[in-house]
């Protein structure tokens, strides 16, 4: 059964390249711009994602609230935050106490990536 993930990012750029490197490992992708069009989705999708790559800084609704939303409906669902600065403190807590939640600071190899996709999807 091919895997969902979903890939929020505010720069067309990440979404499009990311989206691009997924599907061709196989992966159905689905693209959101921010955090409020990645919840919408998932909302329309019944939660039928099985790994979201969140970006921390979006406009509308930041990647933080966003997790913070999606966990509350989806306790289950399966998080990396990718980010262009180091983790601040509030990053730094969630991923204290979610241990199965990996940052990846952008720029970031594409072979890491893959490995931390792989990883939360139990692939490995």
């Amino acid at each position: 059964m091919t895997k969902t993930i979903m890939v929020a990012d505010d720069d067309p750029s990440i979404r499009y390249t990311l989206g691009r490197i997924l599907e061709a490992k196989g992966y159905t992708v689905k693209l959101a711009y921010s955090g409020k069009d990645c919840m919408s989705q998932i909302g329309a999708l019944k939660g039928a994602v099985d790994l979201l790559l969140l970006d921390i800084m979006m406009p509308e609704v930041d990647g933080i609230t966003t997790f913070y939303n999606v966990r509350k409906v989806y306790p289950s669902m399966r998080v990396i935050f990718i980010s262009a600065v180091q983790p601040n403190e509030d990053i730094k807590e969630i991923l204290r106490g979610e241990k199965q939640v990996p940052n990846l600071t952008k720029p970031f190899d594409y072979g890491r990536l893959l490995e931390a996709v792989k990883q939360a999807l139990g692939e490995q």
